[in-house]
């Protein structure tokens, strides 16, 4: 089964969101876009694949929203601004945003970085696809092959699993 890429944009300009329209015309992205930190808690808590984040909304002053990157742990957490020197985009990187994307964006890098998130979640989806149990017997007629029959029939079952 292969699950839309879950994408989380938050940015308090309207002018941004229009910029990643890319995203919102891919037919395997579910974009949502949300103006603050606060209105994307909910959708955070669903641990989507990526996150695209106005650095205004992570920086304040000289001081990084560490919090929300520490809760974003293991989502990819991408930068999006229109005027950061390079000694921000330092310390962001060094806080866990895995890269900070100019406005406006570069298309082909923009739908490059989805198809390699897309790749990653279809690797670890099918390393947990499923697992392999074995029956084995000492000698023939012990009935390793009906407990083997008999498993797989409960299996499908009672859990819905295809066996």
């Amino acid at each position: 089964m292969n699950r839309k890429l879950e994408v989380v944009l938050i940015s308090p300009e309207s002018g941004i969101a229009e910029q990643f329209a890319m995203l919102a015309n891919h037919e395997q992205v579910n974009l949502s876009i949300c103006t603050d930190l606060v209105s994307a808690r909910p959708l955070m808590e669903n641990r989507p694949d990526m996150v695209l984040v106005d650095t205004h909304v992570l920086v304040h002053g000289d001081v990084i929203n560490a919090q929300f990157l520490e809760r974003a742990a293991g989502i990819e957490v991408i930068g999006v601004a229109r005027d950061e020197d390079a000694e921000t985009v330092r310390q962001l990187m060094k806080a866990g945003v895995k890269d900070v994307w100019p406005v406006p964006p570069v298309e082909s890098e923009v739908l490059a970085e989805v198809a390699r998130v897309m790749e990653i979640r279809h690797q670890e989806s099918l390393r947990s696809a499923g697992k392999l149990v074995s029956f084995v017997n000492a000698k023939g007629g012990s009935g390793s092959t009906t407990l083997a029959v008999n498993v797989a029939w409960s299996l499908a079952e009672t859990k819905q699993l295809k066996v």
